[in-house]
């Protein structure tokens, strides 16, 4: 009995090991059938690419920008404030975002890709980075405008701060396309 077991206990192995290995072979020739299948992909043509581009190309004239989605952000004014966390002096631009696109877009996202700031402190040239205003900044609705979206076809006021080096020295604003190309330039002086 005992012996009879041990023969049916093994027959039943071998007939899953079989059975297993059936499945398996099964799914491994509908996947080289897929794998054996082409897509094809249309590759734009280059000089197609550029005549796009330029038809669309991104400009900075008389303080304003001008995107491809034909979005323009303008730059307003400027202010002198206080960081929050530090003593640090803080360098403001008030800008209008004016949405021309079919959807919401994100104000905050234009400091981030567009603007770049750097000041020159005598010896060495530093990039500025964000700073945050102090609890009763005058532009603070502009600020909060910065983490909002801007429905299509509205215009918004928001404020990009920058932590300054030091509070003499001359300011480069950088201004650059969405794909991060350098088209324009604004100098602000440290009084």
């Amino acid at each position: 009995m005992n012996k009879m077991n041990r023969i049916l206990k093994l027959g039943m192995i071998v007939l899953f090991a079989v059975l297993l290995t059936a499945c398996g072979n099964d799914t491994a020739k509908s996947d080289t059938k897929e794998s054996k299948e082409k897509e094809t992909v249309s590759i734009p043509k280059e000089k197609e690419f550029e005549e796009k581009t330029k038809a669309k190309s991104e400009t900075f004239e008389n303080d304003t920008l001008s995107l491809q989605s034909g979005s323009k952000i303008k730059l307003i004014s400027t202010v002198v404030t206080e960081d929050y966390f530090s003593d640090k002096t803080l360098f403001g631009i008030l800008f209008s975002y004016e949405n021309n696109t079919d959807e919401p877009q994100s104000i905050g996202d234009i400091p981030l890709i567009n603007f770049s700031m750097a000041q020159n402190t005598g010896d060495t040239t530093e990039t500025l980075y964000n700073g945050i205003p102090p609890e009763d900044f005058k532009f603070q609705q502009e600020y909060d405008n910065s983490k909002k979206s801007v429905n299509a076809g509205k215009t918004v006021k928001s404020i990009v701060l920058y932590e300054l080096a030091n509070t003499k020295g001359e300011l480069t604003l950088t201004i650059n396309d969405d794909f991060g190309k350098n088209i324009g330039t604004k100098e602000y002086k440290l009084k």
